[in-house]
């Protein structure tokens, strides 16, 4: 299940998104998309994730692997 406070960080994204105007409206729900696959891989990495930056490594390469 994904947790609350992650959907209401994405909910913010989305918000932030728009409001900005930091990618075209039509693209958004595709950055929303990856901000919840990395947002639940972290998820699965367990109550203590490593670091922001390793973990964002590994989630790069492993949907480079897939």
């Amino acid at each position: 299940m994904f947790a609350t406070h992650n959907l209401e960080l994405l909910a913010k994204y989305r918000r932030r998104l728009e409001e900005r105007k930091l990618a075209p409206s039509h693209q958004i729900p595709y950055y929303e998309n990856w901000a919840r696959q990395f947002l639940q891989f972290k998820e699965a990495a367990g109550a203590e994730p490593p670091p922001v930056k390793i973990l964002l490594d590994h989630y790069l390469k492993s949907i480079m692997l897939n």
